[in-house]
């Protein structure tokens, strides 16, 4: 979902970078049973994450998508993104995904 929105944008004209997330802890599958994961989204607790390509220059974007959400929030991982690099006041815009019927968002 993601790769398309970002060939969307670039279609439109728009400059994209896209950056990898990732915990340095990482979640055991399957994620939805796995409880540090739901403790740490429920209590919206940060974790640490690595950022790839490591290097993030915000003055370079006008607009920040941050996915995934896990359980209608934030996933962790993203969290503890934001804590570390605060976005200096452009909009921002959290991508949720569901395998769940359109009437529930």
């Amino acid at each position: 979902m993601v790769r398309r929105l970002i060939d969307a944008l670039e279609g439109a004209g728009a400059s994209v970078g896209a950056y990898e997330v990732r915990a340095v802890r990482e979640y055991g599958k399957p994620l939805h049973l796995n409880p540090r994961l739901v403790l740490d989204t429920l209590l919206r607790r940060g974790v640490d994450v690595v950022l790839s390509p490591p290097s993030l220059d915000w003055d370079c974007y006008g607009l920040a998508i941050l996915a995934p959400t896990w359980f209608g929030r934030v996933a962790a991982p993203m969290v503890g993104f934001l804590k570390g690099h605060c976005f200096p006041g452009g909009p921002a815009v959290c991508l949720a995904t569901r395998a769940a019927r359109v009437e529930y968002s």
